[in-house]
């Protein structure tokens, strides 16, 4: 991954006051809405927002918009609904996509959240100039997670096929 147009951005914008703000848009499910287990949002420390500090002391001249565009929820093929809304509008320089956790209650298969996701990528790829980082479900990463369920390990492999096909 390249991440060229969010580097291009943070040039410019490094450059030049003058410039709009870089904007990052994290579209999701309600982990990205910041929701926990006490089941209040905490804006403070999700994920985007620890991304956007980051971000900010690494480039100390740059100024990010991050716009939270997550909905407790949602599925990704709900989602796409709002994507105009949400995401295409801002026309962002880069895109977080997180989904999976809904997606895994209302499909025993997986294919609608590859779908979902698909369609998802598809769309900001072409009316988008943004850079893309798909995120995967929830405690699914790449060492084994022994609290992951048997029966919903077929999602990592569902995820990892619409991140070969969508060139991210």
């Amino acid at each position: 991954m390249s991440f060229k147009r969010l580097h291009q951005r943070i040039a410019a914008k490094t450059a030049s006051y003058s410039e709009a703000p870089v904007i990052v848009v994290a579209f999701g499910d309600s982990v990205t809405q910041g929701y926990t287990r006490a089941a209040t949002i905490d804006a403070a420390t999700v994920y985007h927002q620890q991304l956007k500090e980051k971000l900010e002391r690494h480039y100390p001249l740059c100024t990010f918009s991050v716009i939270n565009a997550g909905a407790a929820g949602q599925t990704a093929t709900d989602s796409l609904s709002r994507l105009e809304r949400d995401v295409i509008r801002y026309q962002p320089d880069l895109v977080m996509i997180g989904f999976g956790l809904n997606d895994a209650v209302v499909s025993e298969t997986g294919l609608e959240l590859q779908t979902g996701l698909e369609s998802i990528i598809r769309r900001l790829q072409s009316e988008t100039e943004a850079d893309l980082i798909l995120l995967s479900p929830n405690f699914m990463v790449t060492a084994d997670n022994p609290n992951i369920d048997p029966s919903e390990r077929h999602y990592l492999a569902d995820f990892l096929e619409v991140y070969r096909k969508g060139n991210l």
